[in-house]
């Protein structure tokens, strides 16, 4: 009875090794990969929300006057305002947005009568002053 050559034999069995190979690397690299764009998307969310920062410059009664001194935009609905530690409503007018750099005078619901405390709360950033 005859079998296969040794030669076709090894033929063969490099090129199952080869292709299995392969298969191997291509499943990883897509894996890999994937976990990599959604590490990176994250890092992106987590450096824009470090980079939304609110700061308060001064109070006078309801009136609150607040500068960005983050590296994003934020949204007027991404802040929240206390005074005396319970939530307030922040009316900016039409503007609904504050740019880096710019400084914006609000108008709180509540007034902040002295010795009061007033604290602003953004997605980067919390930050408190006495009336």
């Amino acid at each position: 009875m005859k079998g296969i050559s040794p030669v076709i034999a090894v033929v063969l069995l490099l090129m199952i090794t080869i292709s299995l190979v392969a298969f191997a690397y291509i499943f990883f690299m897509r894996l890999t990969g994937g976990a990599m764009n959604q590490t990176t998307s994250e890092q992106e969310v987590l450096r824009q929300q470090q980079g939304k920062r609110i700061a308060i410059d001064g109070v006078s009664g309801n009136a609150i006057t607040l500068r960005n001194v983050g590296t994003y935009p934020v949204g007027v609905t991404e802040i929240s305002v206390f005074v005396n530690g319970v939530i307030t409503t922040l009316n900016c007018g039409a503007i609904t947005t504050i740019n880096p750099g710019t400084i914006l005078t609000c108008t709180l619901a509540t007034s902040c009568s002295a010795g009061g405390r007033v604290r602003v709360v953004s997605p980067g950033l919390t930050d408190e002053v006495i009336c």
